[in-house]
C-alpha cells in the first residue's frame, strides 16, 4: 500500500488551481448565458421563449456527466476536435447558464409589473433620480441592511 507524501500534497494543490479556474469559467460564462436565457424566457415573443425553454429543459433534464461526455466525445464524431479543458468549460458554462437562467427568470417574474411603472410616470430618467426613488420606497427600506446609510 502506498503512503501519502509531500508529492501527493503538491498534486492536490495543482488540481485545486484547475478546479478553481474551471469554477470561475463556469460562473462567469454561465452568468452571461443565464442572463440571455432569462431575458429570452421573459420576452413577449414566442420564438425566443420556446428556444430558451427547450435549452433549459435539455440541460436541466440531463446529468452533467452526460453533457461532458457528449461534448468531449460527441463533437469529434461531427469533425470538431476539442481539448478536454475546452469541453469541460463549455459543458459547465452551458449547464450553469441553464440553471441560472431559470432562477433569474423566476426572480424577474416575481417583481410586480407595477413597480417599474412609477419611475417612468414621474419622469425618472437619470440614475440619481431613479436611485432616490428606489431608496424612498417602503419595501426597499425594510430590505435594506442596517449599515446601508447611503439611502437616507
Amino acid at each position: 500500500m502506498r503512503t501519502f507524501g509531500l508529492n501527493d500534497l503538491w498534486f492536490i494543490a495543482a488540481a485545486a488551481q484547475w478546479t478553481i479556474a474551471l469554477s470561475l469559467i463556469a460562473f462567469i460564462g454561465g452568468a452571461a448565458v443565464g442572463l440571455l436565457l432569462a431575458l429570452a424566457r421573459t420576452s413577449d415573443k414566442p420564438l425566443p421563449m420556446a428556444v430558451a425553454g427547450a435549452f433549459i429543459q435539455v440541460f436541466q433534464g440531463t446529468p452533467l456527466l452526460l453533457q461532458l461526455f457528449l461534448i468531449f466525445f460527441g463533437l469529434p464524431v461531427l469533425g470538431l476536435e476539442v481539448s478536454p479543458w475546452v469541453a469541460a468549460g463549455t459543458a459547465l458554462v452551458l449547464n450553469t447558464g441553464a440553471f441560472l437562467g431559470e432562477i433569474w427568470r423566476g426572480c424577474i417574474q416575481a417583481v410586480p409589473a407595477a413597480s417599474g411603472k412609477r419611475p417612468r410616470r414621474w419622469a425618472c430618467t437619470t440614475w440619481p433620480a431613479c436611485a432616490a426613488w428606489c431608496c424612498r420606497r417602503p419595501s426597499r427600506s425594510r430590505c435594506r441592511p442596517p449599515w446601508a446609510t447611503w439611502c437616507r
